[in-house]
């Protein structure tokens, strides 16, 4: 009798094990330390920049569920959704890029005022559009003169008023929450990623359902829930782009909370300072 050999898995579900398996450890490790710095008295930047982790670590947790196999919520059905984890990705980066450039860089304190008040002015009007939207009109007045208020504000602050006149024109409009771009903060970080716009292009166009998303579905052997190596490695691509974002995210934190540093273990402080490898450095 012959025996049948068993099916090796292929290299991009050996690098999908891998990959997963280091997220789920940095998430596990950055929940722990979310979890450790509550009611704590901080500053204000150490206490924005714990909401912004707590957020990067949900949604982190969200993306640990959608990946089949893993290791903290097991499933008896595995539904390889390559879409759904590029979207929570690219909200992973947006989240950290937030963190840093309100919580983390070093500026100026009239700096940081000016992205504070921008911020204020962005959610302000933002949710002046949602009201108008549902035809809530009675509140409108009242967002309108919070948001003249802060125009007023931003214009004697004295790193605002260093933008040219244009620029602050567009400030004050407050459909932008940044004056830097994504480029231009991942510059700032220093991470020496060059192909940001590339990547968070492609994870957009899994989010927005453009064309690109559904294409070729058929040809390309992906979206459709089953598992392929085509799948694997858009999973895989997106997977391994967060995971540095979440490990610095947890660094930095833990900067802002020396305390919470020192109940560490020496595991978990290895695991903080491992340098992450990718499965194909590897082979």
């Amino acid at each position: 009798m012959i025996s049948e050999k068993p099916i090796m898995p292929s290299l991009e579900k050996l690098a999908y094990d891998y990959a997963r398996k280091a997220f789920e450890d940095q998430v596990q490790l950055a929940a722990l330390v979310s979890g450790s710095i509550h009611h704590q008295p901080v500053d204000d930047r150490a206490f924005w920049a714990s909401v912004l982790f707590s957020k990067l670590c949900v949604t982190s947790v969200s993306m640990i569920q959608l990946l089949p196999g893993n290791g903290i919520f097991p499933s008896a059905f595995n539904n390889w959704d390559a879409a759904s984890i590029s979207t929570l990705s690219r909200n992973l980066i947006e989240n950290y890029h937030a963190f840093f450039y309100l919580t983390i860089e070093k500026v100026s304190t009239e700096e940081w005022a000016c992205r504070v008040q921008l911020f204020n002015l962005h959610d302000c009007l933002t949710r002046k559009k949602i009201f108008s939207d549902f035809k809530i009109e009675e509140d409108l007045p009242k967002f309108e003169q919070q948001a003249n208020e802060l125009r007023n504000v931003l214009k004697q602050n004295s790193f605002f008023l260093n933008f040219t006149g244009g620029e602050q024109k567009n400030m004050l409009k407050g459909e932008h929450a940044f004056y830097l771009n994504r480029e231009a903060i991942e510059h700032r970080m220093g991470t020496g990623r060059s192909d940001l716009k590339a990547v968070y292009r492609l994870l957009s166009i899994q989010t927005h359902t453009l064309p690109m998303s559904f294409y070729r579905t058929i040809e390309q052997r992906r979206g459709t829930g089953v598992e392929t190596d085509t799948e694997l490695h858009y999973i895989n691509l997106a997977i391994n782009y967060v995971i540095p974002y979440l490990q610095l995210a947890t660094r930095q934190l833990l900067e802002l909370y020396p305390s919470v540093k020192q109940q560490l273990n020496r595991q978990q402080m290895d695991l903080l300072n491992k340098d992450f490898i990718h499965f194909d450095d590897l082979n």
